[in-house]
Formats: structure tokens, C-alpha cells, sequence
């Protein structure tokens, strides 16, 4: 018997896996971090 739920271990509902999730969000963080250094230097 085990002791893992089932419905901890589905996918996530889009992009397939949660590795792409975490990977879209990472990236997601690198453009709103480059858009506000752009930002600030054109601002300064």
C-alpha cells in the first residue's frame, strides 16, 4: 500500500510538467527584472 496521495502527483494543467511551469516562471522573472532595469535607466 502507499502512502502518496494520487492527486499530488498529477500534472499540472498546462504546459505538460511542472519542470516547464517552474522554467516559464523563471523566465517570466528575467523579463520583469530586465523590463524594470530598463526601465530605471531610462528613467535616471
Amino acid at each position: 500500500m502507499s502512502d502518496r496521495d494520487p492527486a499530488a502527483e498529477e500534472a499540472p494543467p498546462f504546459l505538460g510538467t511542472w519542470r516547464n511551469v517552474y522554467l516559464l516562471l523563471l523566465a517570466q522573472l528575467g523579463v520583469t527584472i530586465a523590463v524594470f532595469y530598463a526601465i530605471t535607466r531610462w528613467a535616471s
